[in-house]
């Protein structure tokens, strides 16, 4: 997530190196023309912004350039940390909590995204229908054009989502089988969805519940998440509303770069057999339950590939610092 801390004097000084190197990439592409120009925007239009992730702690400071906006970490995230777009974000997608307020708001927000910030905006799917109709609305009500010069807005399509709560079954367990899973399409449907373009950036007009959700939308690194405040906490919201413009423009298009949060996430993986069948990502945690069973679970936990302890228990609560 996205944070409205000042930057500190180490992370300007770390951060005209980042535009130093910038503009020297720029003068060797520059003299590259090994590719049409053609062949470039395609591609471009098929991966997320670059950026470059600026860490420091209390003795120096390290300069990392992120491709494809996938940000990934294995150790603590405990030092600070400042995003520099190494260039301007071109797709932004917006989640809304199932509010009809909120729809309204959001055809506001997408029509300031499309028209002033000249950005493509992707909303989910079931969400289009509803914020099309609020944004004619809004539009008639000011008088105003159409989004954006051909801007239209995109359906996001999630990668594959999966079920998150999974009822134990007696028989299949004692087959060694798997539950089978609904929601979970078939290789035939898979190959008939399409594919949304990449986010670079989210925002999130909700509370702490919508950020979540937006968790599980994403199977690997997820894009920074530009979180406005609109439920009832909003631990992990910290921007307001009414700052929306303000802030989405110090972020899109500020030269000084922006602190961020990096917040792990947990990677939960269902083997059977020796061979994996699930995968979960979780921003609080994840859960190991003994379900419907009479039984207490014996669980064996490992740390590293350590065999650390067994666990007998009704079940065991794997917890991020979130």
């Amino acid at each position: 997530g996205l944070t409205n801390n000042p930057i500190t004097k180490s992370y300007k000084f770390l951060r005209n190196s980042a535009i130093n190197a910038t503009n020297r990439s720029t003068v060797e592409n520059n003299s590259e023309k090994s590719l049409e120009k053609s062949d470039l925007a395609a591609n471009r239009n098929l991966e997320r912004s670059n950026f470059f992730i600026l860490r420091c702690d209390d003795y120096n400071c390290e300069r990392e350039h992120v491709e494809n906006g996938e940000i990934t970490f294995t150790n603590p995230a405990t030092n600070q940390n400042m995003l520099l777009w190494d260039e301007r974000p071109k797709r932004v997608l917006v989640l809304l909590k199932p509010d009809e307020k909120l729809i309204k708001l959001g055809a506001k927000v997408i029509d300031f995204l499309h028209n002033e910030m000249q950005l493509d905006v992707l909303v989910e799917k079931n969400f289009r229908n509803s914020i099309e109709g609020a944004m004619e609305e809004y539009r008639k009500e000011k008088n105003s054009l159409p989004t954006g010069k051909g801007r239209e807005i995109l359906d996001f399509h999630p990668p594959k989502k999966g079920k998150y709560v999974s009822t134990y079954n007696d028989e299949l367990f004692s087959k060694g089988l798997e539950e089978e899973d609904d929601d979970e399409p078939s290789t035939a449907a898979a190959a008939e969805t399409p594919k949304s373009p990449p986010a670079d950036l989210v925002l999130t007009l909700g509370g702490d519940g919508l950020l979540m959700h937006s968790s599980t939308l994403f199977e690997g690194p997820a894009p920074p998440h530009l979180c406005f405040n609109m439920g009832s906490m909003g631990f992990l919201t910290p921007f307001e509303f009414g700052n929306l413009k303000s802030e989405v423009r110090r972020v899109v298009d500020g030269k000084e770069g922006v602190k961020i949060n990096l917040r792990m996430r947990l990677c939960a993986i269902i083997t059977r057999n020796g061979k994996s069948s699930k995968t979960y990502q979780a921003l609080n945690e994840v859960v190991l339950d003994r379900g419907m069973s009479s039984h207490l679970s014996m669980i064996e936990c490992f740390c590293d590939d350590k065999f650390l302890t067994v666990v007998q228990a009704d079940g065991l609560i794997i917890a991020t610092p979130t």
